[in-house]
């Protein structure tokens, strides 16, 4: 895996956004374990003072991805940044 920071300003945004990505042969074993998962990424987010934090989850094999929200300010961000991707809860 591996995450990285980046800072922005604009007219919409300004703050500090964290994106990991962890790439997998076999994303169902990642994702089955979001329950775990969401809450250390919002303590990540937390401990790096970030302003949104994502966690991007690829199956190389099947050349998917899965992008993990931990909140309301990714959420709109990700609808922003993929209008035409699907939102599961």
């Amino acid at each position: 895996g591996d995450q990285k920071c980046f800072s922005f300003s604009t007219d919409t945004f300004t703050g500090d956004v964290g994106f990991a990505v962890v790439e997998t042969t076999d994303d169902a074993v990642i994702i089955d374990r979001l329950d775990e998962l969401l809450p250390e990424i919002v303590a990540c987010k937390k401990e790096r003072n970030l302003s949104v934090l994502f966690l991007a989850v690829v199956n190389i094999v099947q050349l998917k991805g899965t992008l993990l929200l931990c909140g309301p300010s990714e959420l709109s961000l990700a609808k922003a940044a993929f209008p035409d991707c699907k939102v599961n809860d």
